[in-house]
């Protein structure tokens, strides 16, 4: 077989065609330690994730962010995300005064609590762990509860950003420091009138652990009247029981949408981390015109929507190849001129579970195969002429959520057999 100049370029002494463009983000965490052309990453704000040792940094604007599993250091690879405000007016938990409410203890600022009598609510603390500054809280009583009994914690956002049938998501970090805990707690949203009184529902149980644990809730706020939401975390005590036990609680957020997102800090108002891009726009130094495979592995924090792990195109949807989630499906698509030529379905993923999903195009020749199992196949249609390769957005937005940690490009319509080895 006699190859093209661009491809024999990338052809090994072993016979082997070899990537034009490659980057192993989960293993070498950095953007540019590869194959193939520089990536340029934008981001108009600074922005949170974990590093190897389990501690919340910020990256500044325009860096990217290579996050890691907060309880095990493994690396998750290139966060990318869309942009999100968080309206909790103080998730740095600061102003708190140690003592019991109601009586000099004081909860943070823009923290309330409504506490039903015979359970006492103390502040005992505050510190910073593992890069989050924290308040403790104690939750007891002195004699038995004779009936079931609340503490409910009230973790104000602004006024005026939330309204009746939008969907938020609150989120925050805690773990049980010490002492007895019986009975049950809840972390959840809740909505809020003009008059400010709060209603509380979409709760989930906490799960009593030393270790540190995001809790997240979504939910639509539903009532009549919602001008704000308010994250709420809820202690419920039984007949018979005699809690005293300390929780510690970090980096709350309250943000509009079905998932939760990255930490956006804030300390007395709104703020904002706006969406990464990961862009090269030189494909033409490496990629093949008719022809060609792309890789990627990756870990979505959600199945919601339409969201493009890796976007082959001309700047815009017209003239397109795409690997992306709609829904739990993950699909292969082309479109040229303006025409769908192939949408094919690889199968079904989850959100937080690693997955390869690798695509390979030529004239009336398709295929898709996601980690490994038997490929998907169309046999009619055609390739664009593309001049970017996107990570994680496509040249119209459909912004992935998630991690992206491996990104490859062949100049080649690699066998099905490549293919699904390439994806295994």
């Amino acid at each position: 077989m006699i190859l093209s100049p661009a491809l024999s370029a990338f052809k090994g002494l072993d016979g082997v065609i070899r990537p034009s463009f490659s980057r192993e983000f989960a293993s070498e965490k950095t953007l540019n330690n590869g194959t193939g052309p520089t990536i340029t990453f934008t981001r108009a704000s600074s922005a949170t994730y974990f590093d190897a040792s389990g501690t919340l940094q910020t990256a500044a604007v325009d860096e990217p962010r290579f996050d890691h599993e907060v309880f095990t250091g493994v690396s998750r690879g290139l966060l990318i995300e869309e942009s999100r405000t968080n309206i909790v007016l103080n998730s740095q938990a600061s102003g708190s005064i140690v003592g019991t409410i109601g009586s000099g203890g004081a909860l943070p600022t823009n923290w309330s609590s409504v506490v039903q009598s015979p359970l006492i609510l103390q502040v005992v603390g505050s510190g910073t762990e593992i890069g989050m500054p924290y308040v403790d809280l104690r939750i007891y009583t002195i004699n038995q509860l004779s009936t079931t009994t609340s503490v409910n914690i009230l973790i104000n956002g602004a006024q005026g950003y939330a309204a009746q049938n939008q969907q938020w998501t609150s989120s925050l970090y805690a773990r049980i420091v010490s002492g007895t805990f019986v009975g049950q707690l809840r972390i959840g949203i809740s909505g809020a009138n003009a008059a400010g009184v709060p209603f509380f529902d979409n709760n989930i149980p906490f799960i009593e652990s030393s270790s540190w644990r995001r809790y997240t809730r979504s939910g639509t706020l539903s009532d009549v009247g919602t001008t704000s939401a308010i994250a709420t975390l809820s202690y419920f005590g039984a007949n018979r029981l005699r809690p005293d036990f300390i929780i510690r609680v970090a980096s709350p957020q309250l943000e509009q949408g079905a998932f939760s997102t990255s930490f956006i800090p804030t300390s007395g108002g709104v703020a904002s981390r706006q969406a990464d891009t990961a862009v090269v726009d030189s494909f033409n130094s490496f990629g093949g015109s008719v022809e060609g495979t792309i890789l990627s592995e990756f870990r979505t924090v959600s199945t919601s929507g339409t969201r493009v792990i890796a976007s082959l195109d001309d700047g815009t949807a017209n003239q397109s190849i795409r690997l992306f989630t709609s829904g739990t499906d993950p699909r292969f698509a082309i479109t040229n001129g303006n025409i769908p030529q192939v949408d094919i379905d690889a199968g079904t993923v989850a959100s937080g579970t690693n997955y390869k999903l690798s695509g390979a195009y030529a004239p009336d020749d398709f295929a898709v195969s996601l980690n490994g199992a038997a490929v998907g196949t169309d046999t009619v249609g055609t390739a664009p002429v593309i001049t970017h390769l996107r990570m994680g957005s496509g040249p119209n937005g459909d912004q992935f959520n998630g991690h992206i940690r491996k990104i490859a490009y062949y100049p080649k319509r690699l066998s099905n057999v490549l293919l699904r080895q390439l994806a295994a």
